[in-house]
């Protein structure tokens, strides 16, 4: 085998080696991305039952109505809440459009009131039906709507 050879051989194997290397760590920096998000969403959602329980009828307009809600200690997972508000709106988007009965005639398949903003794993349908619940609390919606 020339040295010409070989050199292409160790060329290619390490342009493979780099590749692997490239892949893990895109997955693993997706998985960590995800996973604050997902903390993020699991926060969010009891700021939100919160906000409801206080404000009977009511949905959230902007954020910044949002933030003079408060949650215990106990709560609190990665961020805290309200101080790192802007870590929370990096990973979710809330519709402030909607009112608590729009959100309130959701169900779990077609809950649009959160969404992800980048890399996730989903929300759990028990936590969404969770906020769905203290919606429809005080919610304005007739049963027979209700899903």
């Amino acid at each position: 085998m020339s040295a010409r050879s070989r050199i292409f051989l160790i060329l290619i194997g390490l342009v493979g080696i780099l590749s692997i290397v490239g892949f893990i760590y895109w997955r693993v920096d997706y998985a960590l991305k995800a996973e604050m998000s997902l903390h993020a969403h699991l926060q969010i959602l009891e700021v939100l039952k919160t906000y409801l329980r206080e404000n009977p009828g009511k949905w959230p307009k902007s954020w910044e109505e949002l933030e003079q809600t408060s949650i215990p200690e106990e709560h609190q997972r990665v961020y805290h809440w309200p101080n790192q508000s802007v870590e929370f709106q990096k990973r979710i988007q809330i519709d402030f459009t909607l009112t608590r009965a729009q959100v309130a005639a959701m169900n779990v398949h077609d809950f649009t009131a959160i969404q992800s903003i980048g890399p996730t794993f989903g929300l759990y349908d028990d936590e969404i039906e969770g906020l769905l619940r203290v919606a429809r609390d005080e919610g304005q919606v007739p049963l027979s709507k209700k899903k």
